[in-house]
């Protein structure tokens, strides 16, 4: 947060720190993101409010350091009681026996008197799905040799409290945290690209951070234009919002935690998927062969992108079944059976000592929070309904926001977590160290970054021919074929370079307007006297030394063959 008082800066032009800073320390236990938001909308639009006031009085005025000074706030915010936890804002509450949820509540007395009754039966059927998803021995982290003890490590956790793989020391164990961004116009082309495929942004992202994986748990290989090519299948934690269940009755107007999940059952996916949709020509041996190199790169992308976006087909499909299929309430139910049971936390401490499992439950986690402002603002006196949240009061301006829970020591490998906020995806990326060094955990982030950003460029593309920078069609090269060889680096629409001849003299004059070369396109300019317009769009397969020697030499054969005519 910053105000626009804090880009005055001095005569050298450094930017001023804010004059203070407020920090909230909470449990996630009592607050999850979504009303993390809604208290942070509340703190922000209250100061903007009060510093609305032209008779706040100061320190100074009030001539006693412990003076109380009230305030009129216009539409002061109603006071909330404490909300319902999880369970209760599902089921109802265990002492309120006239609520007709609470009879969803199971309890050890409730299995004594009826072991087959239906509520059983459901917990049951939906363990065992579970179980099998287990047994499909999911790579877990990097370097997880996937066998029989990782059914038999949880079990002689659960069993005999103890894992059967043995124990090690967890106490330095510590999260490394990586922040990144993805432009408005890089988010938007994602959102719209996703929407193509028929599937939420949300599944997008999951499909992204498992083709991510699969660059990193897959086996590697000294020869860069050879990738080992075995599959995998990756368990991702998506975190999902209990509000949207049927029958919860917190409304998200206050702080409180109803963060729930599922598991997603990802693959088998192809080691190297992420890369080989970033860099899938570097995958290919020259065979000398350039048109059947082109070819052959053409259809390996298509490939890969077919694969990524069955990915995302098939985490749509799995959130569908979990939510309409009741799965969503069972998991509940069976998590608050549990705690009536056992002791989940201690189980927890013990898993994540587990030599085998080093603590990790799932490859990656997905939590996307959404767009910020389209959430509901804290009710207020005088107003009928709840407003949004604003990224804007008065002079407070909301530019990001990084968000992160803890899986240092139990928990997911990979847990990302995103927001959008003012148009711009905020992500933050946090895998636990040692497992995952520094490196490779900024590698991880950059690597899913840079994919988000090559998924989008497609749509991006598009808005070239729009636009009119691309003819499409012209001598048989579509804006689809450029995008085989376009990998920008930066978020947003790349500008192109572009040489220009004129027939009358064959002068050669340039506008470059970016500076990376790649795949080109012609059009006719339109202009009088005739030229040709080549269009270098950037791409990860060429340096920019590169790029310039072949649109010169493109341009040098063109004119040699127009001079032979003159």
């Amino acid at each position: 947060v910053r105000s626009n008082d804090d880009y005055g800066g001095d005569d050298q032009g450094s930017i001023p720190e804010s004059p203070c800073a407020l920090v909230l320390t909470m449990n996630h236990a009592i607050s999850d993101q979504g009303s993390v938001n809604v208290v942070m909308d509340q703190i922000l639009s209250d100061i903007a409010e009060l510093e609305e006031e032209s008779s706040m009085p100061t320190i100074a005025e009030s001539g006693n350091r412990g003076t109380d000074r009230t305030f009129s706030m216009k539409h002061p915010s109603i006071v909330q009681p404490v909300p319902p936890c999880l369970e209760d804002s599902l089921f109802g509450a265990k002492a309120d026996t006239s609520s007709s949820k609470s009879s969803m509540r199971l309890n050890i007395l409730d299995i004594i008197k009826s072991p087959f009754s239906s509520s059983m039966k459901d917990i049951i059927s939906y363990a065992s799905r579970q179980i099998q998803g287990d047994m499909k021995l999911p790579t877990l982290y990097p370097s997880h040799k996937t066998g029989i003890v990782d059914i038999l490590d949880p079990a002689s956790i659960l069993l005999l409290g103890s894992p059967l793989s043995g124990t090690e020391d967890v106490s330095h164990r510590r999260s490394n945290v990586e922040y990144r961004t993805l432009s408005a116009k890089t988010t938007a082309a994602l959102i719209k690209k996703s929407k193509g495929h028929r599937v939420p942004i949300s599944m997008t992202l999951a499909a992204a951070v498992a083709a991510t994986c699969a660059d990193f748990f897959g086996e590697e290989n000294a020869e860069e234009s050879h990738y080992e090519r075995s599959s995998r299948i990756y368990k991702i934690l998506q975190s999902l919002d209990t509000r949207r269940f049927p029958g919860a009755s917190d409304a998200g107007d206050t702080l409180s935690c109803q963060a729930g999940g599922m598991d997603l059952m990802l693959g088998p996916l192809p080691d190297h998927l992420g890369s080989r949709i970033r860099h899938h020509s570097r995958m290919l041996p020259s065979n000398g062969n350039e048109s059947s190199r082109q070819s052959t790169t053409s259809e390996e992308r298509n490939e890969a992108m077919d694969e990524f976006w069955n990915v995302a087909k098939q985490s749509y499909d799995q959130t569908s079944s979990f939510l309409k299929g009741g799965d969503a309430v069972q998991s509940v139910r069976m998590f608050d059976l549990g705690i009536s049971l056992c002791d989940i936390g201690r189980l927890g401490e013990i898993h994540a000592n587990s030599k085998a499992s080093k603590g990790r439950g799932w490859s990656a986690g997905i939590t996307n929070v959404g767009e910020y402002e389209r959430q509901k603002s804290v009710p207020r006196e005088g107003t009928s309904e709840r407003g949004h949240l604003m990224a804007m009061h008065g002079t407070l301006n909301l530019d990001e926001i990084y968000y992160a829970t803890s899986h240092a020591r139990v928990g997911t490998t990979f847990p990302v977590g995103c927001i959008t906020v003012g148009g711009k995806m905020s992500i933050t990326i946090n895998p636990p160290w040692p497992l995952l060094s520094k490196k490779e955990s900024e590698e991880f982030a950059d690597a899913f970054i840079g994919l988000l950003e090559v998924i989008a460029e497609e749509e991006a593309l598009k808005e070239y021919v729009n636009q009119g920078f691309i003819s499409k069609g012209v001598l048989g090269v579509t804006a689809d074929a450029i995008c085989t060889n376009c990998s920008n680096k930066k978020s947003g629409l790349p500008r192109p370079s572009i040489k220009t001849v004129r027939s009358e003299n064959r002068r050669v004059t340039e506008d470059i307007i970016a500076n990376e070369g790649g795949g080109i396109n012609l059009m006719d300019g339109g202009e009088q006297p005739p030229k040709i317009t080549a269009i270098l769009l950037p791409s990860s397969l060429l340096s920019k030394k590169e790029s310039e020697e072949f649109a010169d030499a493109f341009i040098g054969l063109l004119e040699v063959i127009a001079e032979e005519e003159a």
